[in-house]
Protein backbone atom coordinates (compact mmCIF):
# COMPACT_ATOMS: atom_id res chain seq x y z
CA UNK A 1 0.00 0.00 0.00
CA UNK A 2 0.96 3.53 -0.89
CA UNK A 3 -0.14 6.89 -0.31
CA UNK A 4 -1.40 8.58 -3.71
CA UNK A 5 0.64 11.72 -2.93
CA UNK A 6 3.46 9.88 -3.43
CA UNK A 7 2.34 8.35 -7.05
CA UNK A 8 1.57 12.07 -7.72
CA UNK A 9 5.06 13.63 -6.42
CA UNK A 10 6.99 10.41 -7.88
CA UNK A 11 5.45 10.64 -11.34
CA UNK A 12 5.78 14.55 -11.42
CA UNK A 13 9.06 14.87 -10.01
CA UNK A 14 10.38 11.97 -12.19
CA UNK A 15 8.32 12.73 -15.44
CA UNK A 16 7.54 8.42 -15.27
CA UNK A 17 4.55 6.70 -14.94
CA UNK A 18 5.57 4.04 -12.35
CA UNK A 19 3.13 1.54 -12.64
CA UNK A 20 4.22 -1.02 -9.12
CA UNK A 21 3.65 2.65 -7.77
CA UNK A 22 0.41 2.95 -9.01
CA UNK A 23 -0.95 -0.90 -8.17
CA UNK A 24 -0.14 0.50 -4.58
CA UNK A 25 -2.05 2.89 -4.27
CA UNK A 26 -5.34 1.41 -6.01
CA UNK A 27 -6.16 0.23 -2.34
CA UNK A 28 -6.19 4.13 -0.49
CA UNK A 29 -7.36 5.13 -3.84
CA UNK A 30 -10.78 3.18 -3.77
CA UNK A 31 -11.43 3.71 0.07
CA UNK A 32 -11.13 7.69 -0.57
CA UNK A 33 -13.47 7.41 -3.58
CA UNK A 34 -16.07 5.27 -1.34
CA UNK A 35 -15.48 6.99 1.75
CA UNK A 36 -14.39 10.29 1.43
CA UNK A 37 -10.98 12.06 3.20
CA UNK A 38 -10.71 8.75 4.70
CA UNK A 39 -6.80 8.61 4.40
CA UNK A 40 -7.36 11.97 6.64
CA UNK A 41 -9.46 10.77 9.22
CA UNK A 42 -8.07 7.63 9.68
CA UNK A 43 -4.45 7.05 8.74
CA UNK A 44 -2.56 10.17 8.71
CA UNK A 45 -0.79 9.88 11.71
CA UNK A 46 -1.13 14.07 12.42
CA UNK A 47 -4.96 13.93 12.40
CA UNK A 48 -4.82 12.17 16.20
CA UNK A 49 -1.94 14.95 17.38
CA UNK A 50 -4.25 17.80 15.73
CA UNK A 51 -7.57 16.15 17.40
CA UNK A 52 -5.84 16.20 20.71
CA UNK A 53 -4.73 19.86 20.18
CA UNK A 54 -8.50 20.80 19.02
CA UNK A 55 -9.18 19.08 22.88
CA UNK A 56 -6.61 20.93 24.10
CA UNK A 57 -7.74 24.67 22.57
CA UNK A 58 -11.68 23.35 23.93
CA UNK A 59 -10.33 22.81 27.33
CA UNK A 60 -8.66 26.45 27.15
CA UNK A 61 -12.22 27.88 25.94
CA UNK A 62 -14.21 26.24 28.94
CA UNK A 63 -11.23 28.25 30.91
CA UNK A 64 -11.58 31.28 29.20
CA UNK A 65 -8.44 31.54 27.43
CA UNK A 66 -9.09 32.13 23.89
CA UNK A 67 -6.99 31.44 20.84
CA UNK A 68 -5.71 34.17 18.20
CA UNK A 69 -8.51 32.46 15.44
CA UNK A 70 -6.00 32.95 12.12
CA UNK A 71 -6.85 31.27 9.02
CA UNK A 72 -5.94 31.40 5.26
CA UNK A 73 -8.23 31.44 2.25
CA UNK A 74 -10.01 27.97 1.45
CA UNK A 75 -7.69 27.86 -1.85
CA UNK A 76 -4.74 28.05 -0.08
CA UNK A 77 -4.31 24.18 -0.24
CA UNK A 78 -4.66 23.77 -3.61
CA UNK A 79 -2.17 26.45 -4.71
CA UNK A 80 0.47 24.94 -2.41
CA UNK A 81 -0.17 21.93 -4.10
CA UNK A 82 0.34 22.71 -7.95
CA UNK A 83 2.91 25.09 -6.79
CA UNK A 84 4.96 22.48 -5.07
CA UNK A 85 4.20 20.06 -7.65
CA UNK A 86 5.29 22.39 -10.57
CA UNK A 87 8.26 23.24 -8.59
CA UNK A 88 9.05 19.87 -8.37
CA UNK A 89 8.91 18.90 -11.98
CA UNK A 90 11.24 21.83 -12.87
CA UNK A 91 13.68 20.75 -10.31
CA UNK A 92 13.20 17.29 -9.92
CA UNK A 93 12.93 17.58 -5.81
CA UNK A 94 9.56 16.32 -4.52
CA UNK A 95 9.41 19.79 -2.52
CA UNK A 96 5.83 18.86 -1.85
CA UNK A 97 6.30 16.32 0.48
CA UNK A 98 8.67 18.59 2.51
CA UNK A 99 5.45 19.30 4.57
CA UNK A 100 3.85 16.39 4.47
CA UNK A 101 2.91 14.68 8.18
CA UNK A 102 2.92 11.28 6.65
CA UNK A 103 6.58 11.60 5.52
CA UNK A 104 7.64 13.33 8.62
CA UNK A 105 5.99 10.76 11.00
CA UNK A 106 7.84 8.27 8.70
CA UNK A 107 11.32 9.50 8.86
CA UNK A 108 11.11 10.44 12.29
CA UNK A 109 10.62 6.99 13.54
CA UNK A 110 13.02 5.79 11.20
CA UNK A 111 15.54 7.87 12.18
CA UNK A 112 14.68 7.68 15.75
CA UNK A 113 15.01 3.87 16.01
CA UNK A 114 18.13 3.17 14.08
CA UNK A 115 19.86 6.49 15.26
CA UNK A 116 18.32 7.73 18.07
CA UNK A 117 18.59 11.18 16.92
CA UNK A 118 15.56 12.86 16.45
CA UNK A 119 14.73 15.13 13.22
CA UNK A 120 13.82 18.68 11.85
CA UNK A 121 10.79 17.56 10.60
CA UNK A 122 9.49 15.90 14.01
CA UNK A 123 10.75 19.40 15.73
CA UNK A 124 8.44 20.95 12.75
CA UNK A 125 5.03 18.84 13.87
CA UNK A 126 5.98 19.92 17.48
CA UNK A 127 5.83 23.81 16.44
CA UNK A 128 3.19 22.95 14.42
CA UNK A 129 0.76 21.45 16.87
CA UNK A 130 1.43 23.85 19.24
CA UNK A 131 0.71 26.59 16.72
CA UNK A 132 -2.82 25.33 15.96
CA UNK A 133 -3.09 25.08 19.79
CA UNK A 134 -3.04 28.54 20.42
CA UNK A 135 -3.51 30.15 16.91
CA UNK A 136 -6.47 27.64 15.20
CA UNK A 137 -7.37 24.26 15.66
CA UNK A 138 -6.97 21.88 12.45
CA UNK A 139 -5.35 24.79 9.98
CA UNK A 140 -2.49 22.78 9.03
CA UNK A 141 -5.50 20.00 7.70
CA UNK A 142 -7.38 22.69 6.65
CA UNK A 143 -5.13 24.77 4.35
CA UNK A 144 -1.95 23.96 3.99
CA UNK A 145 -1.47 19.82 3.80
CA UNK A 146 -0.46 19.23 0.04
CA UNK A 147 -2.33 15.53 0.76
CA UNK A 148 -5.73 16.72 1.83
CA UNK A 149 -5.37 19.02 -0.94
CA UNK A 150 -5.43 15.73 -3.37
CA UNK A 151 -7.80 13.94 -1.37
CA UNK A 152 -10.37 17.14 -1.33
CA UNK A 153 -9.61 16.98 -5.29
CA UNK A 154 -10.48 13.33 -5.64
CA UNK A 155 -13.68 13.16 -2.76
CA UNK A 156 -15.47 15.07 -5.89
CA UNK A 157 -15.86 11.51 -6.91
CA UNK A 158 -16.87 9.76 -3.76
CA UNK A 159 -20.08 7.07 -3.75
CA UNK A 160 -21.34 7.64 -0.70
CA UNK A 161 -21.93 11.19 0.98
CA UNK A 162 -22.11 11.36 4.46
CA UNK A 163 -24.40 13.96 6.48
CA UNK A 164 -24.90 14.99 9.70
CA UNK A 165 -27.92 16.28 10.51
CA UNK A 166 -27.91 18.43 13.34
CA UNK A 167 -31.27 18.03 14.37
CA UNK A 168 -30.78 14.50 14.96
CA UNK A 169 -27.66 14.05 17.00
CA UNK A 170 -27.96 13.56 20.94
CA UNK A 171 -25.17 14.51 22.41
CA UNK A 172 -26.16 13.53 25.79
CA UNK A 173 -25.69 10.01 24.89
CA UNK A 174 -22.05 10.55 25.54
Amino acid sequence: LSDPLSFVVSSVTSLKFNLTLFLSILIPLGLVLLFGRFFCAWICPYSLLAEFGKSITTFLQRLGIEYFRFDLPPKTPLFFLITSLLMGAIISIPITTLLYPPRIFTEAIYHLILSGLITSGLIFIIFLWQGEIIFSPHIFCRRLCPGGALFSLLVRWRIWIIERIETKCDLRAF
